[in-house]
Order: structure tokens, then sequence, then C-alpha cells
């Protein structure tokens, strides 16, 4: 025998299911309050820092002295951009660990972030000598070793990173890098096609592999991928700089000026890319302006004021590999 519905049980049937929608809501609600660390990690791991920053914080106002919170609110405002407040975070991290070398990673990663070159190389060189075993402290002292051209030793410390953790596609960009420093331009190809297998929005990286193919004398590719890089992270000089060294590549000096000119937009103090607006200057036949372009450029560099375009700043991109278009790169 058929089960008849009336008007009013159907009316009490969704009513019935309304509610346990909402209590199911509710419950889940509740479970992301009762844990913020929880969320707050899982924004994190996502590379969405800025979401992330107020569930640190929330669990912080419980907690105090919460190590695991004060070590990655300090990180994620790093990757935010706000460097002023993720500073003194790491004060607090060492005097909650009493000075503790194994937190010298994260505190190593927020001074390089905020360009205190020499406390991050200080950082890591306690906790290298404490035998902190972190792929973390490698990647910073192989970023400090690019900073300072010292490409050779970056290579080294990218690879000890590596061997810590293989999959990290930010430390196969960071050994691109570093042999493109060293002129091993195929090397390079192959450690950025890695990162990009393995995060395949990572804007930096293409950009480093267009420079690299630019040299090595593929200027379609070259265009190519940077190009994508410039879609990706439009607001980054790095792209830019790397995009007119691919034109110049191709012998397209008016792209080369126009995209030297934008990064200076981005970043009028780039010592790198007033050359490069010099160069292609020089070949359009602009030798007076040429002249004045290198002249800033020589100035830029020797001041030691200038913003050089070899890293890039992290994007704002979401998704677990979009992070790091724009990413960029730095630890």
């Amino acid at each position: 025998m058929g089960y008849s519905w009336t008007p009013m049980l159907r009316r009490r049937f969704y009513a019935l299911v309304l509610v346990l929608a909402a209590l199911a809501s509710g419950a889940a609600a509740q479970d992301t309050s009762e844990d913020p660390l929880r969320r707050a990690k899982e924004l994190h791991a996502k590379g969405e820092h800025a979401q992330a920053v107020p569930f640190f914080e929330r669990t912080l106002e419980r907690d105090p002295e919460s190590v695991e919170a004060v070590a990655n609110l300090a990180l994620c405002l790093a990757a935010a951009g706000r460097t002023d407040e993720a500073l003194p975070l790491c004060d607090r991290l060492l005097e909650l660990t009493d000075q503790d070398p194994n937190v010298r990673d994260v505190t190593a990663a927020v001074r390089f972030k905020a360009g205190r070159l020499t406390e991050a190389l200080a950082d890591v060189e306690l906790a290298l000598a404490a035998g902190v075993e972190s792929a973390r402290v490698h990647r910073v002292k192989g970023a400090i070793h690019f900073s300072r051209l010292e490409f050779e030793e970056g290579v080294q410390a990218a690879r000890a990173a590596l061997e810590l953790k293989p999959s990290d596609p930010e430390v196969h960009e960071l050994l691109g890098r570093c042999l493109a420093g060293s002129r091993q331009f195929g090397a390079a190809i192959e450690a950025l096609s890695k990162a990009l297998e393995l995060a395949p929005d990572y804007a930096a990286a293409y950009s480093w592999r267009g420079y690299c193919k630019a040299a090595g004398g593929d200027p379609v590719g070259a265009r190519a991928d940077c190009e994508r890089a410039v879609a990706l992270q439009p607001d980054e000089a790095l792209h830019y700089s790397n995009r007119s060294t691919a034109h110049m590549a191709a012998a397209r000096y008016p792209e080369a000026l126009n995209d030297a000119e934008r990064g200076l937009r981005l970043q009028p103090m780039n010592h790198e890319l007033m050359s490069r607006r010099g160069f292609a200057l020089i070949r359009l036949g602009r030798y007076e302006e040429a002249l004045t372009a290198y002249d800033a450029a020589i100035l830029l560099k020797s001041s030691g004021v200038s913003s050089t375009a070899t890293e890039a700043r992290p994007s704002r991109a979401s998704g677990a590999s979009r992070r790091r278009s724009r990413t960029g790169t730095r630890p």
C-alpha cells in the first residue's frame, strides 16, 4: 500500500531538513571556533596567509604562550608583507623557547623577508651549529647567498635543502636561480622546470626559466615563459626585467625598452632595470639617454639602496599551487 504525502507532511519534512542543515552548519562553525589553530594551519598550508592571521591571533588570545601559534603567525605575517608586525614575534618566540635553536629557522626566514640579512644569517649559523636539520634553514641560507651574488654557495645550500625536502618547489626555484647566476643555464632550466611540475602556476619559476632560455639562445621560449610570469603576477618588477632580456635576445629593442620602463615604474630604484633601459636605448640609437640611464644605474648600485629584481614577492593568487605565483620565492 502506497504512502500519500499531504501538503502538511511535505512542509514538515522540508522544515526538518532545514533544521538538520542548520544544526550541521552550526556544529561546523562551532568546531572551527573551538579549534582556530587547526583552521589557521589549514589556511597557512594553502598559502592563504592573510586569511590565516586572525585565526592564529585568536589562538594566542586563548593561549598567549603557544609556541606553534607564535611561530606560524610570524611566518604568515612575513609572507603577507607585514614584516613590521612579524619581527617582534621573533623576539617573543625566542623568549618563549629560551633561545631554542630549533626555532631559528623561523626567525631566520622572517628576518630575511624583512631584509635583515646579517641577523638572518646569524640565525642560520646558530641553527646549523646546533645540528638543526631543517630545509627552511638551508633555503634561507641559499637565498642569502643568492642576494650576495654568491651563487655556488647558494647552489650548495639549495641542494642541502632538497635532500631534506625534495618536493618543495620553492627550493627547486632557488636552485634554478643560483644555477642561472653561475651561468649553468641548462641545469637551471631543469631545476625550474621541476619547480613548475610541482607548482604549475609558479610565476617566478616561469620568469627565471625565460631568462635562462634567453641566455641559452631560445628567445621564442624565453618570451613565452616571461609572458606567462607577467600574466600570473603583473605587479612584479622581476618579470618585466626578465621579459626585457628576452626581447633583447630577439632584437626586439622597443619592446625591451618598454618592459624596462614598466619595471622601473614598479621599482624606481632598481639598478638592473635601469641598466636594461640603457642597453635598449643604445640599440635604438638614443645614446645621450642611454648614457644618463647607465650613470643612474651605477649610482644606484654603488649607493647600496637599490632594490634589485632578483626575487619575486609572493602573489596573492589562490590555491595550493598558485600561492607561489609570487611567490614568490623568498623563504
